[in-house]
Protein backbone atom coordinates (compact mmCIF):
# COMPACT_ATOMS: atom_id res chain seq x y z
CA UNK A 1 0.00 0.00 0.00
CA UNK A 2 2.78 2.44 0.93
CA UNK A 3 4.61 2.04 -2.38
CA UNK A 4 1.44 2.99 -4.28
CA UNK A 5 1.46 6.28 -2.37
CA UNK A 6 5.16 6.98 -2.81
CA UNK A 7 6.16 5.77 0.66
CA UNK A 8 9.03 3.31 0.98
CA UNK A 9 9.37 1.43 4.25
CA UNK A 10 12.56 -0.42 5.03
CA UNK A 11 11.79 -3.39 7.22
CA UNK A 12 8.98 -4.19 9.62
CA UNK A 13 10.71 -2.61 12.59
CA UNK A 14 9.96 0.86 11.18
CA UNK A 15 6.26 0.04 11.14
CA UNK A 16 6.40 -1.42 14.64
CA UNK A 17 7.82 1.76 16.17
CA UNK A 18 5.93 4.19 13.89
CA UNK A 19 3.26 4.78 16.50
CA UNK A 20 5.89 6.43 18.73
CA UNK A 21 6.54 9.25 16.23
CA UNK A 22 5.65 12.60 17.79
CA UNK A 23 7.51 14.98 15.48
CA UNK A 24 8.15 15.19 11.72
CA UNK A 25 10.58 17.58 10.01
CA UNK A 26 9.98 18.43 6.34
CA UNK A 27 12.46 20.12 4.02
CA UNK A 28 10.58 23.00 2.35
CA UNK A 29 11.91 22.98 -1.22
CA UNK A 30 10.66 20.01 -3.21
CA UNK A 31 8.85 18.41 -0.27
CA UNK A 32 6.27 20.96 0.82
CA UNK A 33 6.73 23.05 -2.32
CA UNK A 34 7.00 21.95 -5.95
CA UNK A 35 10.73 22.65 -6.04
CA UNK A 36 10.28 24.68 -9.23
CA UNK A 37 10.63 28.30 -8.14
CA UNK A 38 10.19 31.11 -10.64
CA UNK A 39 11.33 34.74 -10.77
CA UNK A 40 8.48 37.01 -9.64
CA UNK A 41 10.13 40.42 -9.22
CA UNK A 42 13.42 42.13 -9.96
CA UNK A 43 14.89 45.58 -9.49
CA UNK A 44 18.02 47.06 -11.03
CA UNK A 45 19.62 49.56 -8.66
CA UNK A 46 22.25 51.16 -10.87
CA UNK A 47 22.40 52.88 -14.22
CA UNK A 48 25.97 51.59 -14.59
CA UNK A 49 24.70 48.14 -15.65
CA UNK A 50 22.07 47.68 -18.35
CA UNK A 51 19.29 45.20 -17.59
CA UNK A 52 20.40 42.70 -20.24
CA UNK A 53 23.98 42.78 -18.89
CA UNK A 54 22.66 42.33 -15.32
CA UNK A 55 20.81 39.16 -16.37
CA UNK A 56 23.73 37.91 -18.48
CA UNK A 57 26.13 38.12 -15.51
CA UNK A 58 23.56 36.67 -13.11
CA UNK A 59 22.85 33.73 -15.44
CA UNK A 60 26.56 33.05 -15.89
CA UNK A 61 27.11 33.18 -12.13
CA UNK A 62 24.32 30.69 -11.46
CA UNK A 63 24.79 28.46 -14.53
CA UNK A 64 26.92 25.84 -12.78
CA UNK A 65 24.49 25.28 -9.92
CA UNK A 66 21.75 22.66 -9.80
CA UNK A 67 19.94 24.46 -6.97
CA UNK A 68 16.28 25.20 -7.85
CA UNK A 69 16.76 28.94 -7.21
CA UNK A 70 19.71 29.05 -9.60
CA UNK A 71 17.69 27.17 -12.21
CA UNK A 72 14.88 29.74 -11.87
CA UNK A 73 17.30 32.63 -12.46
CA UNK A 74 18.98 31.02 -15.48
CA UNK A 75 15.63 30.01 -17.00
CA UNK A 76 14.29 33.56 -16.62
CA UNK A 77 17.42 35.10 -18.16
CA UNK A 78 17.36 32.71 -21.13
CA UNK A 79 13.64 33.23 -21.72
CA UNK A 80 13.66 37.03 -21.52
CA UNK A 81 17.13 37.97 -22.77
CA UNK A 82 18.17 35.05 -25.01
CA UNK A 83 21.34 34.49 -23.05
CA UNK A 84 23.74 31.60 -23.45
CA UNK A 85 25.58 31.59 -20.09
CA UNK A 86 29.33 31.09 -20.07
CA UNK A 87 31.31 29.48 -17.29
CA UNK A 88 32.86 31.90 -14.77
CA UNK A 89 36.66 32.14 -14.71
CA UNK A 90 36.54 31.91 -10.90
CA UNK A 91 33.77 30.55 -8.70
CA UNK A 92 33.37 30.28 -4.93
CA UNK A 93 30.28 28.96 -3.14
CA UNK A 94 29.83 30.80 0.15
CA UNK A 95 27.88 28.45 2.40
CA UNK A 96 24.74 30.05 3.78
CA UNK A 97 25.46 33.35 2.03
CA UNK A 98 25.55 32.84 -1.74
CA UNK A 99 28.35 32.90 -4.28
CA UNK A 100 31.23 34.95 -5.56
CA UNK A 101 32.61 34.60 -9.08
CA UNK A 102 34.49 36.39 -11.82
CA UNK A 103 32.93 36.57 -15.28
CA UNK A 104 34.79 38.21 -18.17
CA UNK A 105 37.01 39.94 -15.59
CA UNK A 106 34.04 41.29 -13.58
CA UNK A 107 33.42 40.21 -9.96
CA UNK A 108 29.82 39.15 -9.32
CA UNK A 109 28.29 38.25 -5.96
CA UNK A 110 24.81 36.79 -5.55
CA UNK A 111 23.26 36.11 -2.18
CA UNK A 112 22.12 37.41 1.16
CA UNK A 113 22.27 40.77 2.89
CA UNK A 114 25.10 39.36 5.04
CA UNK A 115 27.16 38.70 1.91
CA UNK A 116 26.62 42.25 0.69
CA UNK A 117 27.35 43.74 4.13
CA UNK A 118 30.74 41.97 4.13
CA UNK A 119 31.58 44.22 1.18
CA UNK A 120 30.07 47.29 2.88
CA UNK A 121 27.15 47.29 0.43
CA UNK A 122 23.90 48.46 2.03
CA UNK A 123 20.35 48.95 0.77
CA UNK A 124 18.56 52.23 1.35
CA UNK A 125 15.41 52.23 3.52
CA UNK A 126 13.03 52.13 0.53
CA UNK A 127 14.56 49.01 -1.01
CA UNK A 128 15.01 47.32 2.39
CA UNK A 129 11.27 47.81 3.06
CA UNK A 130 10.40 46.49 -0.43
CA UNK A 131 12.53 43.38 0.11
CA UNK A 132 10.91 42.78 3.51
CA UNK A 133 7.49 42.99 1.83
CA UNK A 134 8.54 40.48 -0.84
CA UNK A 135 9.86 38.13 1.87
CA UNK A 136 6.66 38.47 3.92
CA UNK A 137 4.82 37.13 0.86
CA UNK A 138 6.95 33.97 0.86
CA UNK A 139 9.47 35.07 -1.74
CA UNK A 140 13.21 34.48 -1.51
CA UNK A 141 15.20 37.60 -2.39
CA UNK A 142 18.76 37.43 -3.69
CA UNK A 143 20.93 40.53 -3.89
CA UNK A 144 23.42 41.00 -6.72
CA UNK A 145 26.61 43.03 -6.74
CA UNK A 146 28.57 43.65 -9.92
CA UNK A 147 32.10 45.09 -9.89
CA UNK A 148 31.82 45.99 -6.21
CA UNK A 149 28.55 47.87 -6.60
CA UNK A 150 25.10 46.76 -5.39
CA UNK A 151 23.42 46.27 -8.77
CA UNK A 152 20.00 44.86 -7.95
CA UNK A 153 17.88 42.15 -6.39
CA UNK A 154 15.68 39.34 -7.63
CA UNK A 155 12.72 37.68 -5.89
CA UNK A 156 11.87 34.04 -6.50
CA UNK A 157 8.86 32.08 -5.25
CA UNK A 158 7.94 28.41 -5.11
CA UNK A 159 4.31 27.33 -4.71
CA UNK A 160 3.16 24.87 -2.07
CA UNK A 161 2.15 21.45 -3.33
CA UNK A 162 -1.63 20.98 -3.44
CA UNK A 163 -1.60 18.34 -0.71
CA UNK A 164 0.96 20.00 1.60
CA UNK A 165 -1.59 21.87 3.73
CA UNK A 166 -3.85 18.81 4.11
CA UNK A 167 -0.89 16.60 5.01
CA UNK A 168 0.44 18.98 7.66
CA UNK A 169 -3.06 19.54 9.08
CA UNK A 170 -3.71 15.78 9.31
CA UNK A 171 -0.41 15.22 11.11
CA UNK A 172 -1.13 18.05 13.56
CA UNK A 173 -4.63 16.69 14.24
CA UNK A 174 -2.98 13.34 15.02
CA UNK A 175 -0.93 15.09 17.69
CA UNK A 176 2.31 15.14 15.74
CA UNK A 177 4.49 18.27 15.82
CA UNK A 178 5.41 19.41 12.31
CA UNK A 179 8.55 21.41 11.61
CA UNK A 180 9.85 22.92 8.38
CA UNK A 181 13.55 23.07 7.54
CA UNK A 182 14.65 25.75 5.07
CA UNK A 183 17.63 27.83 4.07
CA UNK A 184 15.34 30.83 3.56
CA UNK A 185 15.26 33.84 5.85
CA UNK A 186 12.81 33.96 8.77
CA UNK A 187 10.20 36.18 7.01
CA UNK A 188 9.99 33.89 3.97
CA UNK A 189 9.89 30.77 6.15
CA UNK A 190 7.11 32.26 8.31
CA UNK A 191 5.08 33.21 5.23
CA UNK A 192 5.27 29.64 3.88
CA UNK A 193 4.53 28.16 7.32
CA UNK A 194 1.46 30.39 7.67
CA UNK A 195 -0.02 28.88 4.53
Amino acid sequence: VGARHGVLIKGGKSLEIGHKVNCIVFDKTGTLTHGRPAVTDHTILTKEVEEARFWELLACAESGSEHPLATALVTYAKRHYIINPTTPEEFEALVGKGLRCVIQGVEVKVGTRALMQESSLELNAFHEARIQTLESHGKTVMLVSIAGQLAGYVAVADELKDDAVNCVTALQLAGIDVWMLTGDNVRTANAIAAQ
